[in-house]
């Protein structure tokens, strides 16, 4: 199990990772504001200063379950869901005040963006869905391969061969292999 891993290759997959098995004992690692924030942190985001909420908590929870719901759409696990597209398509289409480009007084220029605020934050994620499942990187989204690991990842392998979501559950999946081949190997001796 990760503990807010960030690199499952989008970050709104990284989202979905903040719940262990979603279809078993269902584990949320964003169990609160201050999980929020860490979330935030470790995922490379600014966080806000102002407190989230549980109101905002929430947004949250309804938004990650929505790209979930879409990931295993676009995985084929499941068929399209109206509700999850009208949620991700509500937080992606709200727009992100004041971010624009300044000219510096000593040349250049500069990036201008104003202090995040969550609705901020969670339309940046949202954004990143539409686009990693409508996009022509869709067919790259994938299961982990390891039999006890429900992560969803972005194949971001040049080959397009990946086959696990962290070198972690690879590991696992060639150490099993090997507990395998010399179980098989001693039967047959």
């Amino acid at each position: 199990m990760r503990n807010h891993d960030v690199r499952l290759g989008s970050i709104a997959l990284d989202l979905v990772d903040s719940v262990f098995d979603w279809e078993g004992i269902c584990v949320d690692r964003i169990d609160g504001p201050n999980a929020w924030t860490v979330w935030l942190v470790e995922a490379g985001l600014l966080p806000p200063r102002a407190d989230i909420g549980a109101a905002g908590l929430r947004r949250v929870r309804v938004m990650r379950e929505a790209i979930y719901r879409t990931a295993r759409t676009v995985i084929g696990a499941e068929p399209p869901s109206s509700e999850a597209l009208a949620v991700l398509n509500t937080f992606a289409e709200q727009a992100q005040p004041g971010f624009g480009i300044e000219a510096l007084p000593t040349g250049g220029f500069t990036v201008r963006r104003p202090e995040p605020s969550h609705d901020d934050l969670l339309a940046s994620i949202a954004r990143d869905a539409v686009v990693l499942f409508a996009g022509p990187r869709a067919d790259r989204v994938r299961v982990c391969d390891w039999h006890s690991c429900p992560g969803i990842f972005y194949d971001s392998s040049p080959a397009g061969d990946r086959r696990w979501c962290s070198p972690q559950c690879g590991a696992r999946a060639a150490a099993q292999s090997y507990r395998d081949r010399k179980r098989a190997q001693a039967s047959v001796s």
